[in-house]
């Protein structure tokens, strides 16, 4: 479930993007490689949004715990980070733990954000959690 400050920041991200294509996105003139990009992330948005919700937000946890074990320099400074956090207050095992579960959010977060444009003013509360 996404919060309202989560709300507002995919809107945000959400907004830039179409007005970016709307605009026919000056900044990526004539770089195939960005507008590649961009067309193929616009298709698996796409796909996300015809996938049931539950199984997009397992895709996105499989996506996450992939990036988990590719992205090495990536878990190491997340790693590092916690380990200069919280010292000795957690093991090893703790903080690799809780590393993981970050990877795992962000992949479901990056699958929300894609689902996004499915959102409209009938169906958006029943996504939405006031904290």
């Amino acid at each position: 479930m996404l919060c309202l400050r989560q709300i507002g920041v995919v809107y945000s991200i959400y907004y830039w993007i179409h007005t970016q294509r709307k605009n026919g996105m000056p900044n990526a003139r004539g770089k195939w490689k960005d507008r590649c990009i961009y067309r193929i992330v616009s298709l698996f948005g796409w796909w996300c949004r015809q996938l049931p919700k539950e199984w997009a937000l397992q895709f996105g946890r499989g996506i996450g715990i992939l990036f988990y074990h590719l992205i090495k320099k990536r878990r190491e400074i997340a790693l590092h980070n916690l380990q200069i956090a919280f010292g000795s207050q957690l093991t090893a095992a703790q903080r690799r733990e809780i590393c993981k579960a970050s990877f795992i959010n962000v992949g479901k977060t990056c699958i929300e954000f894609l689902r996004f444009p499915k959102l409209n003013a009938e169906n958006i509360w029943n996504e939405v959690t006031v904290e």
